[in-house]
């Protein structure tokens, strides 16, 4: 078996890598200002609706008022059954350079009675919102639920998720679900392994092979999502332009899109064991093969132990193989499966 198995390091596929992660700061240079869509946060968590009944969400790299994570979660508070939802936001963001992120106009004011500012770290915190179970809140019951006192706080420090005060919300929580700073994706990874954290989080592919996350790809305890390729997102407005994957819109908010985004979640998915083994093909590097088999492919550790099928990853002669897709022989077709099928990467 050990011909089989991971021989890449982390470091090897990536020298820089996460090797100064305990020197990461939130970028200055925007690449970590990718603001999610509602239609993105929509779209993959309509896979995980009966998971979220009677738990507390934490949104912990979100804005109580411009994020599109926050909002989605307001609305949907009564249909998912959340018993809680707490977000807390960092005070050096540029979310004032984004523009018509929610679609809330919004003039408020915090707990103390002060304006909102951009700059301050805040927290919101609610158990209830009005309405009926199942049924979305109206916008205007939103706006109302955060322009009451003590929904939005401010927070003492600045909402750095890796901060002691808001480690304190990630314990408590049961789920959570956000976008964090690609800089700092694998840090937040590891404080919801460390705390026993259900997740939901957007990414970047390459996030798979880091020495923090792969062994829980490889052991089956963390695995790809639904949306597995392009996303876009709203930048901040001193974004420099680009050649490719890069946008204004009529409104004059610039946009960027990334081709190799992902969900990374340890939520049950059906797709959950497909996403495992195109994990470890992506580090594999094959070339356009399909990996295959008439029963329930399962996990990558069925796979190799149980099915005994070592050979769908020997090449041979060293061939440098570069694509591989993963799928599901259908016996009653006697083809492949493609509704199973994990994205070409």
């Amino acid at each position: 078996m050990a011909e089989v198995t991971m021989a890449l390091t982390h470091d090897e596929l990536h020298p820089q890598g996460n090797s100064t992660l305990n020197n990461a700061k939130y970028s200055a240079d925007n690449t970590d200002e990718w603001y999610t869509t509602y239609e993105t946060i929509a779209e993959e968590l309509e896979h995980y609706e009966d998971q979220f009944e009677g738990k507390s969400v934490l949104c912990n790299c979100d804005d109580p008022y411009e994020s599109n994570f926050c909002y989605y979660f307001l609305r949907n508070f009564n249909k998912l059954r959340l018993k809680k939802l707490v977000c807390t936001s960092f005070a050096g963001s540029k979310l004032d350079q984004i523009q018509g992120n929610v679609q809330l106009t919004l003039d408020l004011f915090d707990s103390d009675g002060d304006p909102v500012l951009i700059g301050q770290g805040y927290v919101l915190s609610v158990s209830k919102m009005p309405g009926k179970k199942g049924e979305e809140v109206p916008d205007e019951t939103i706006r109302e639920v955060l322009g009451k006192k003590n929904t939005v706080k401010k927070l003492r420090g600045n909402g750095d998720f890796r901060s002691s005060e808001c480690i304190e919300y990630l314990k408590k929580c049961d789920i959570c679900v956000t976008n964090p700073p690609f800089s700092l994706f694998a840090a937040l990874f590891s404080l919801l392994v460390k705390y026993e954290k259900q997740f939901l989080l957007i990414g970047n592919q390459n996030a798979i092979t880091y020495k923090e996350i792969f062994p829980y790809i490889k052991e089956d305890k963390a695995w790809v999502g639904y949306r597995f390729g392009d996303m876009a997102f709203r930048v901040p407005a001193d974004t420099e332009p680009r050649k490719t994957r890069f946008w204004v819109d009529e409104s004059g908010q610039k946009w960027r899109s990334l081709g190799n985004a992902m969900w990374l979640t340890n939520l049950d998915i059906p797709r959950r064991h497909l996403g495992q083994l195109w994990a470890y093909c992506k580090l594999v590097d094959p070339d356009e093969a399909f990996l295959l088999s008439s029963a329930d492919l399962g996990s990558l550790n069925k796979l190799l132990n149980t099915f005994r099928r070592e050979d769908l990853l020997d090449f041979g002669d060293k061939k440098k193989i570069k694509k591989m897709r993963v799928g599901r022989w259908d016996m009653r077709t006697n083809s492949v499966d493609y509704m199973t099928l994990v994205p070409k990467i």
